[in-house]
């Protein structure tokens, strides 16, 4: 994965187009599954510029990505030492809630008492415990796994071509400095100048 106007970095095979950092912001019904990305050889000194710029000044870069044969809007986050990609979802690929059937807001019109309400409040508090993901298995998969084991157990099992890995492209390593200078110098130029003041 490279990145125009910023430090290459790894992830997902596709390519980042790295735009202006936006100040944080709610991406409430969003954003997907967070990518972890890794910086590209020789490239560590500008993926650690931008994560400490990104974090010192509670902001959040917003970019162009080609994952596979897709193009999505994503937003860079600095988290802890790594740098995550989370990628966003266009106005188009959100559902208005709005043009949903959902029961309205009064209780008393759907047949729900406060007796009711209080019963279900309760029976919430009950069934709460510490979040333990350790809990919660991914059941397709095990019986998936279980599936297969029986299969090669079995001697059910037919040989596959394993497929050539596809060459890793070199990442293009940018002097992330260089860009930066040039991004202020670029702003500098077309912010307005302040008005001289005529003397009394």
């Amino acid at each position: 994965m490279t990145t125009c106007g910023g430090p290459a970095l790894s992830g997902p095979s596709g390519s980042t187009s790295y735009t202006s950092p936006t100040r944080t912001a709610s991406t409430r019904n969003t954003t997907t599954a967070p990518i972890y990305l890794e910086p590209a050889a020789k490239n560590e000194k500008g993926y650690a510029l931008l994560r400490e710029a990104l974090r010192r000044t509670s902001k959040v870069a917003i970019a162009s990505v080609v994952v596979r044969t897709r193009q999505c809007v994503a937003a860079l986050i600095s988290e802890e030492s790594a740098l995550v990609l989370n990628l966003l979802r266009f106005p188009s690929e959100l559902r208005d809630p709005a043009r949903l059937a959902l029961p309205g807001k009064n209780l008393k019109a759907l047949g729900i008492s406060g007796k009711q309400v209080q019963v279900a409040e309760r029976l919430v508090e009950e069934m709460a415990e510490a979040w333990n993901p350790e809990k919660h298995r991914d059941e397709y998969r095990e019986e998936l796994m279980a599936f297969i084991r029986k299969r090669i157990k079995s001697g059910k099992i037919e040989e596959v071509a394993e497929p050539e890995a596809p060459r890793k492209k070199k990442a293009e390593v940018i002097d992330i400095m260089t860009v930066l200078k040039r991004s202020v110098e670029k702003a500098e130029k077309t912010r307005p100048r302040p008005r001289a003041r005529k003397s009394a």
